[in-house]
Parts: C-alpha cells; structure tokens; sequence
C-alpha cells in the first residue's frame, strides 16, 4: 500500500526531531517522512477560541499538514514528534494498511486509553484475540498472528499521535476542520476527530495491537518518589496506553507499576475490585 508520512514538529523542538529521525533510519523507512514544521499558536489570532495556544497551534498544524499533501495522490500517513516505533511496526504497517482503509477512512495505530470499564474490556478482547497473550506460560516475548481493527464509532478516546488517512477523505475532513477553525476551535484537535467520528461523518477504526506508542520521557523516569500526585495519574494512563502497543517492554512496564502502587496506602479494600478487574479483563468474561 503506498502511501507517504508527514511528522508535525516545532522548529524549537530541535531534540524531538533528532529522536524521531534517528528512529526513521534506524527501522528503514527514513526515505518516507518528511517533516511539517509545525504552527506556533502565539502567531494565531485566538479570539474566537478558548482553547490554549498550544491546543490552538496544534489543530492548525494538523490542518495545513493535510492541506499541503492534496497535491499527493498517495493515503498519509500523520505523526507527531512524541510518536515512538518498533522494530515491528513499518513491517506491520505494510502488511495491513490497505485492509484497514477497508474498516475506515481514518485509521489510528494508536489512542489515548481513558479509564473506562467498557473501552478498556474491547480493547483488551480486541488485543487478546490478535494472540498477543499466546505463549506467554512459556516466557515468549508477545507476537501477534495477526492485526485486529476497532471501529471507533462508538469508543470514547482521545489522541492524534499517529494516524492514516484515506486518499478520498482528505477534503471532506479538510472541510469540516476549516468550518470549525473558521468558527473558532473549541476542542482540541483530537478530540475533534473523536467527535466527528462518533457523529458518523467519518469512519475510523483503530489497530489492536497498536503499532505505534509515545514518548513517556514528560512523565516517566527510573523512579517516581516525590513526583506530584498529577504526575502520577499520567504515568498510569501511558502505562495504560502502553500496555497494547506491540513492542512494549513488559519488565519495564512492570517495574513502573511496583513505583506507582508503592505509595498507595490501605490498598487491601482494593482487593476485591482487583480480582473483579482480572476476570473482567480475562479470557472467561462474557459481555451482557
């Protein structure tokens, strides 16, 4: 499946580029991204939107992003600079892009994971029967027999670190992002394609596993004592994240989780919700 990669990326953010660009040659595939210097939202007149500078910034960069590859007849491919690969995600890509344009006109190989019972059970269904969890009694590292598509439709999610879109959808969703910027935008960018794809006015499906993940180094470090409160609930909702992308570290992830729950205090009244978590999330649960 051809197709051609565009990274968002602030001229300042000199660091962010070196590391994704060092990713590019090292998994092979340097010779299809380009970079898209990214707008800075104190050059944007804000007022008809009560959204930040860099919320306002960020929707504007994805905007021009797309509209600068109508003149490529080719599907593309969106990154932001905090994107990270694996070895086997350009493999993966390849493999099963033009099935996913099946599924959606948007396809995101990765999301931001919120804390909700429902989501997190599909998507760990969705990621269980991809067969990431076969072998695992034997000590094999996590290997999927093949990638799952989740219509996003009807999922609560966020994020737009990494995501495709269909040759022929490009100036319908252009549209709909320059009525709203002509307006004044009122929600972030990412969660403006989550709500023009739950009102159906563009389909999108999401790979499971996730092929990409993000950069943790804002909220994570080797150890998290004295980290503020907030930073804490970040660290557990990239390890949320994390968790499904297809070449997570499952020692280091496991090790971050030791740090997290050490602070907790009185969690044995966690039990019992705890072992209904792991049924929940297990190979028996049935949904009713």
């Amino acid at each position: 499946m051809d197709y051609v990669g565009r990274y968002i990326n602030m001229d300042r953010s000199t660091e962010r580029r070196g590391a994704l660009e060092a990713q590019f040659a090292a998994f092979g595939c340097a010779d299809r991204y380009v970079r898209f210097a990214a707008v800075d939202g104190q050059s944007l007149d804000r007022s008809r939107s009560s959204l930040t500078d860099g919320e306002c910034g960020c929707f504007e960069s994805h905007y021009r992003c797309i509209k600068e590859s109508m003149g490529d007849d080719r599907h593309l491919h969106i990154l932001e600079d905090d994107v990270v690969f694996g070895p086997r995600t350009i493999p993966s890509l390849n493999q099963v892009i033009g099935d996913a344009f099946g599924r959606g006109e948007m396809v995101f190989t990765d999301i931001f994971v919120r804390g909700e019972l429902v989501t997190i059970q599909l998507l760990m269904n969705y990621y269980r029967l991809s067969g990431m969890l076969e072998g695992r009694a034997h000590g094999e590292a996590p290997s999927p027999r093949f990638v799952n598509f989740l219509d996003l439709t009807h999922i609560s999610f966020a994020g737009s670190a990494s995501y495709f879109l269909r040759n022929d959808a490009k100036s319908r969703l252009l549209s709909m992002m320059e009525r709203e910027l002509a307006a004044g935008p009122t929600v972030p960018v990412d969660i403006f394609f989550h709500r023009i794809i739950h009102a159906g006015e563009l389909t999108a499906c999401c790979t499971l596993p996730f092929l990409t993940s993000v950069d943790p180094a804002a909220i994570v470090s080797t150890t998290i004592e004295g980290r503020p409160q907030l930073d804490r609930s970040a660290l557990a909702f990239f390890m949320l994240r994390n968790y499904f992308f297809i070449d997570k570290d499952d020692t280091a992830l496991h090790k971050l989780g030791r740090e997290l729950t050490g602070p907790v205090e009185d969690s044995d009244y966690l039990d019992t919700l705890l072992d209904v978590f792991r049924y929940i999330f297990g190979e028996n649960f049935v949904a009713f």
